[in-house]
């Protein structure tokens, strides 16, 4: 177990603001809607501009980003998790909309994400895409992926600490 909190805390002092109460730097990730279809699978992967994971001093590790607006309607969603290293090595984290577990995964962080009391509009979400992607082929599978996420909000983020 020492050894998955050492590569953690190796990767995550990589995100900046590790160890300390200094505000977290924003870095690069990417969000996944998990899906098995086949038309979805290439409208499911998100690129973030505001993802943090930030190791507090007494241990507590924070993550936060803005859930990506092809799911929520074009209203930012903010993430915001906190916790500490689990029994089994992992880190399990907690917050108002739910819940994930990290990893590290050679030099990026995995978290596995499942969602609770969302604040999601259907009417908003179909909305926000008929306006960005009115012209494109792909508006049918965004809606569909967008629903999908509503019916069962999970994701998977992966954070690319910076060197």
């Amino acid at each position: 177990m020492m050894r998955f909190v050492n590569a953690l805390a190796a990767a995550c002092t990589l995100c900046a603001g590790a160890a300390s109460a200094a505000p977290a730097a924003v870095i690069p990730a990417t969000y996944v809607m998990p899906t098995d279809d086949p038309e979805l699978i290439p409208y499911a992967s998100f690129e973030l501009r505001h993802a943090a994971l930030q190791i507090r001093g007494n241990g507590v590790y924070h993550l936060h980003y803005d859930l990506p607006l092809d799911l929520t309607g074009g209203d930012a969603v903010r993430i915001d998790l906190r916790g500490t290293t689990a029994a089994d090595g992992t880190v399990d984290l907690q917050g108002d909309f739910g819940n994930g577990k990290c990893l590290p995964d050679g030099g990026k962080v995995v978290c596995t994400l499942e969602y609770k009391d969302l604040p999601l509009d259907a009417e908003a979400q179909e909305a926000y895409l008929d306006r960005v992607y009115a012209a494109d082929e792909s508006l049918p599978a965004r809606k569909a992926l967008a629903v999908a996420f509503s019916h069962e909000p999970i994701g998977v983020l992966t954070l690319f600490p910076r060197d």
